[in-house]
């Protein structure tokens, strides 16, 4: 997962050319109106591939990492954009070495990369007892805010947005994780986080300052408060990185009323 920082923004005419090599998907109806309900959207098991990836260390990642007691942690969402804009065939080749258990590709794709109770690093402190963090990569590089043009090194990774398609993908691979960890695993989903709030570097500073964006957050996680009742952080809540900024938040926040403590 990249380091986010300051970045570039780029021209209207490259972020068009940049458009051309994602599936189109974008002109669906937007999935949370009345009367336009999104297909549902393929979940392709790379779990098996997933095992034989090693890490910098040489270590098989399933492997090394435990499988945890969902019923006995604080099991959370957490939501992250992997800052690189590929399109879906090139996903089908390397979702895979996504340190998340889920992710979703820009025509809706959902990757089931690891198991829900496979203990990760990709959360931080969110990855560690009491707590267990299911991370969801969204495979795109999108702005910090929708608008503001910060994406993460667009010149070399391209330029992203948060189609229908995707939308309608991440919302029902929320939902089915919330199903999953109880039907399966005997724990509850309490609440749902971006990476941002709890991201921190090695120097013990925060360095997720736009991972995983306005768009993934407001119509993402604080969809998932609103009509899931999932909790949500509060204006100054954070673990070791920063709060949500004001500008994240969308039309589902006046509904998202639990908060994580």
């Amino acid at each position: 997962m990249p380091d986010f920082g300051a970045q570039t923004r780029p021209t209207v005419e490259e972020v068009e050319a940049c458009d051309e090599d994602r599936c189109k998907a974008d002109d669906l109806e937007d999935p949370a109106k009345p009367g336009a309900p999104p297909p549902a959207y393929p979940r392709i098991n790379l779990e098996a591939k997933a095992a034989t990836v090693k890490d910098d260390s040489g270590k098989v990642k399933r492997t090394r990492y435990p499988a945890v007691d969902l019923s006995r942690r604080i099991v959370l969402i957490g939501l992250h954009q992997a800052g690189v804009e590929r399109g879906e065939g090139r996903w089908l080749q390397t979702a895979h070495r996504v340190t998340c258990h889920r992710a979703i590709g820009p025509s809706g794709n959902r990757y089931r990369v690891h198991p829900l109770d496979r203990r990760l690093t990709c959360t931080n402190r969110l990855d560690r007892d009491p707590y267990h963090c299911v991370g969801i990569e969204v495979l795109a590089n999108l702005e910090g805010v929708e608008g503001d043009g910060n994406w993460y090194k667009p010149a070399s990774f391209g330029y992203g947005r948060f189609g229908a398609a995707q939308q309608a993908a991440l919302r029902q691979e929320i939902a089915a994780i919330c199903e999953e960890v109880a039907g399966e695993h005997g724990g509850v989903v309490v609440g749902i986080a971006p990476h941002r709030v709890v991201g921190v570097g090695k120097n013990g500073k925060p360095n997720r300052q736009i991972c995983c964006g306005s768009a993934i957050w407001s119509r993402g996680g604080e969809w998932a408060g609103a009509e899931l009742g999932l909790r949500v952080p509060g204006p100054e809540w954070s673990k070791g990185g920063l709060p949500i900024p004001r500008e994240w938040h969308g039309e589902y926040w006046p509904r998202c009323d639990r908060r994580l403590a």
